[in-house]
């Protein structure tokens, strides 16, 4: 069954300062599929952020 909408459930995945990424904006960089599970990646200035989909609830 399809559902039109779900929220996706984000950590961050190393140790250190986060950046809240519920307002992205222009930070959002891309998403990423690896052997390790699936990242939310976010690039402000001279950092990257990268998040662990830990878990997915359709609304």
């Amino acid at each position: 069954m399809a559902h039109p909408t779900a929220t996706l459930r984000f950590v961050l995945s190393a140790d250190g300062d986060s950046l809240n990424p519920g307002n992205l904006g222009a930070h959002f960089d891309r998403l990423e599929r690896t052997d390790e599970g699936q990242f939310l990646l976010v690039r402000k200035e001279r950092r990257t952020y990268r998040y662990a989909l830990r878990g997915l609830t359709y609304d």
